[in-house]
């Protein structure tokens, strides 16, 4: 099966009365194995969030791994937190 290393994420709370979004929240994973995965994501709240986050951790070989994140904030248009 083509999919089975990939999971997707979903969750919004809908404001009837305002008829708006309150919060959502959108997120990929991909999992090549016990010791390799990459996220990218997306996190909104009215008024408050709206961000793009992207991370992997990645074993290498048995003593060398990589790792890295990344959040970035469309609502200020600069990065906010990363390593």
């Amino acid at each position: 099966n083509a999919y089975r290393n990939w999971s997707v994420r979903l969750a919004t709370q809908f404001d009837t009365d305002a008829s708006s979004t309150v919060f959502s929240r959108f997120g990929v994973q991909y999992r090549a194995g016990r010791d390799k995965v990459a996220n990218i994501g997306y996190r909104y709240r009215a008024g408050r969030i709206a961000q793009w986050e992207a991370s992997a951790a990645w074993r290498l070989s048995p003593r060398w791994s990589v790792f890295g994140s990344q959040v970035y904030s469309t609502r200020d248009s600069q990065g906010i937190d990363s390593f």
